[in-house]
């Protein structure tokens, strides 16, 4: 991080760590001002201890961080420290809160900053904090404490001194003096005069060259209620509470660290300098990141100030897990306080093979000898829309994928949700003519219920494919599920189920408390009737359920909602989903879990056709460079595009077949009858990709590049000229 922003040690510039933690940053810092020094003969110790203190700050929130970096800090001045002794010199490493500091009008219409604190809240008016007179002020709070002044006298003394300032502040500082006086008074104020200078601090320190840290990762829900509305005014300022319906990922939280990023490099980064954060990759990519990025593509806050920002590159160190015991996404963003920022831009892969990321002892020439790195970029899905979520991928693959990005005519919807699963999904136990005994699945990855047989009526069983039983070109269904609807998906009402499907029904019943006690959206909100007497309950009833109707479709082309490793990068892949024949229930449609995301279809020639598009490496390509594996959602259609099926088209047939041969072959694969089935399977994939290339007017060294760029962000070797030498 250093590196990128460009810091060389030259103790003239500037650079924060608004989070510093123990001071890791600072400690680096100090280091290698020691070492330019070294090298430029800077020879007076003096002077360059009174350039560093002044010069490396850092700032954090917690106490025992902030003894800990200044400690940290004072060893890492080495022979330095000894010049402190008699010094008038302060270790500036502060406790306060970097991005706020709260503030409320007055009765007279100004502003008073505060801060609450266990014996009460202390002010000062904002004509303080802007004239810089902060130190005056605390200077002379002490004067009174240590001369014992009366509210006339301490008075006198701000009026003689501070003769341009507003008659509403002196008044209100003389309030504050005669609140701490009486904590003086109470032996409650030792430490409240340093506690302040601390506190106010980041509103009055000149601005940096340089700005480097890891500011805190926290969601917004999980943040304090009280520190979230003080906050909100920040969050609202620059932008970062806007979304981008039906793109990236709708329940993603807002991260703490979008806020930090944008506030650090208004607040505390002079023009032209630099910025470095450690940040969460899914920023890039998720709906709740929709306003950071524009923020960093535009740098304006609500009230349309032009801030400065100009993302110069990324870094994409996921596949690393720099943090140690922790399992997160992480980036690296490089800022310039200046112009805007231009798109793509740079983003450098650090691809490790190891899963469990690099060895916390290595130091950095280690990690670069042991990983590859990939030249890629960051770029929006939709040009010049940077709300959008943000593709990882080659330059020339960006270009190649946005000749096949725009909406198709196909929708996709997600699979079968239940609230429930431990109650609607079972076993069969044994079957009697139209009946059949089951078991249900009394705990799954979310619940855990009683364990129950009982017989129930046939037409109400399907079979059902969960997100695991799903792979490319294949599936296998393992369970069943109990769906009380009609055809068309559509619940059957409570009346009718106990006449036609008694067995069901009372089945249903046995689980009545934890059904009506459903608590995910929206079964929370629709079975709130049945809280009490309600002729709403024949309309809603007990056992409803969601998203039945597109599972009971004859044939579907389903993706994993959720598919591949911790890597910030999908793992797409499609099957085809046709009628199964079982040994209970004859030939019947499978049904979709809520772990599956579809498309529907109603010819076999169509779904198969649909599946090879979106099984071919142009798809995948693009999928895999926006989406995270956490949530591949039912937007893929609006964002590959899929030409209309044409029965017609001899193109479209010959990928229609080549998808079924694939399915045929990844079969005998899977059940292992035939060795060779799988490097069929890969022939077939190639002629795939042929086809699909012809289909949308791609050339071969398009494909090739396409072909690349996917090994590389799957975490394969390309055996290409994609990398950075170390």
């Amino acid at each position: 991080m250093l590196d990128e922003v460009g810091f060389d040690g030259n103790p003239e510039r500037r650079i924060l760590d608004p989070a510093c933690g123990s001071g890791t940053f600072l400690v680096l810092a100090i280091n290698r001002i020691k070492d330019w020094a070294e090298r430029e003969f800077y020879s007076d110790k003096r002077e360059l201890l009174s350039k560093i203190t002044h010069n490396v700050i850092g700032i954090d929130l917690n106490p025992l961080a902030v003894l800990a970096a200044r400690a940290n800090y004072v060893l890492a001045l080495g022979e330095l420290n000894r010049l402190l002794f008699g010094q008038n010199i302060d270790i500036p490493v502060y406790l306060a809160d970097s991005i706020l500091v709260s503030r409320k009008p007055t009765f007279s219409g100004e502003w008073e900053v505060y801060l609450r604190t266990a014996v009460g809240e202390f002010w000062f008016p904002s004509e303080v904090l802007d004239k810089k007179l902060l130190p005056t002020v605390l200077a002379f709070i002490e004067t009174g404490f240590k001369g014992d002044y009366t509210k006339d006298q301490f008075s006198g003394l701000l009026e003689n001194a501070l003769k341009n300032v507003k008659g509403e502040t002196i008044d209100s500082l003389i309030r504050l003096y005669m609140f701490m006086r009486k904590l003086e008074k109470e032996g409650k104020n030792k430490i409240w005069t340093r506690l302040l200078k601390n506190s106010f601090a980041p509103l009055l320190i000149e601005k940096f060259d340089y700005v480097v840290g890891n500011p805190p990762w926290i969601n917004w829900e999980s943040l304090p209620e009280k520190y979230r509305d003080d906050t909100k005014r920040l969050w609202d300022s620059y932008g970062l509470l806007e979304k981008t319906e039906g793109m990236g990922l709708g329940k993603t939280k807002r991260d703490m660290s979008m806020l930090f990023t944008a506030r650090c490099l208004d607040r505390y980064v002079k023009d032209h300098g630099k910025f470095a954060f450690l940040i969460p990759f899914t920023l890039y990519k998720t709906q709740a990141g929709a306003g950071f990025r524009r923020f960093l593509a535009n740098g304006i806050d609500e009230k349309e100030r032009k801030i400065p920002c100009s993302v110069l590159k990324i870094h994409d160190l996921v596949t690393l897990f720099p943090f140690e015991g922790a399992i997160n996404r992480t980036s690296l963003i490089i800022i310039e306080k200046s112009g805007k920022t231009e798109f793509p831009i740079p983003c450098i892969m650090w691809s490790s093979q190891n899963s469990k990321g690099v060895a916390q002892e290595s130091d950095l020439e280690e990690v670069r000898e042991t990983i590859k790195r990939y030249c890629m970029i960051l770029a929006p899905i939709k040009k010049g829309n940077p709300e959008t979520p943000w593709m990882i991928i080659s330059e020339k693959a960006y270009e190649i994928a946005q000749r096949i990005m725009r909406p198709s005519d196909y929708k996709a919807h997600s699979g079968i949700f239940t609230g429930l699963d431990a109650v609607f999904w079972a076993q069969i136990k044994s079957e009697n003519a139209n009946k059949l005994l089951v078991e249900n699945i009394s705990e799954t990855a979310k619940a855990k219920v009683k364990k129950l047989e009982h017989v129930v009526e046939k037409d109400l069983v399907y079979p059902i494919i969960r997100g695991k039983d799903a792979k490319m070109w294949y599936y296998k269904p393992k369970l069943y599920i109990l769906l009380p609807t009609d055809w068309k998906g559509n619940t059957i009402p409570i009346s009718e189920l106990k006449a036609r499907y008694p067995g069901t029904f009372s089945y249903f019943k046995s689980f009545y408390e934890e059904l009506i006690g459903r608590k995910g959206e929206p079964f929370k909100t629709k079975l709130v009737v049945y809280q009490g007497k309600s002729k709403e309950i024949e309309k809603i009833p007990f056992y409803m359920l969601f998203n039945v109707g597109p599972s009971l479709s004859p044939y579907k082309i389903v993706w994993k909602h959720i598919a591949g490793s911790i890597s910030g990068i999908a793992s797409f892949s499609c099957s085809v989903i046709t009628p199964v024949n079982d040994g209970f229930l004859g030939e019947k449609v499978v049904a979709l879990s809520h772990g599956l995301v579809m498309i529907t279809s109603k010819t076999r020639e169509e779904a198969h056709y649909l599946c090879g598009i979106l099984n071919s490496s142009f798809a995948r390509l693009i999928v895999s460079s926006y989406l995270l594996e956490v949530h591949i959602t039912t937007d893929v259609p609006n964002v590959v595009y899929i030409p209309k099926f044409d029965l017609n088209n001899t193109l479209h047939i010959d990928i229609s077949n080549l998808s079924l041969k694939a399915h045929e072959l990844a079969k005998i694969s899977h059940e292992g009858n035939d060795p060779k089935a799988k490097e069929e399977l890969e022939k077939v994939e190639e002629e795939l990709d042929k086809n699909v290339a012809r289909l949308y007017d791609i050339s071969s060294e398009e494909l090739k590049e396409i072909k690349n760029t996917l090994k590389i962000l799957q975490g394969g070797e390309t055996g290409e000229d994609n990398g950075i030498e170390n």
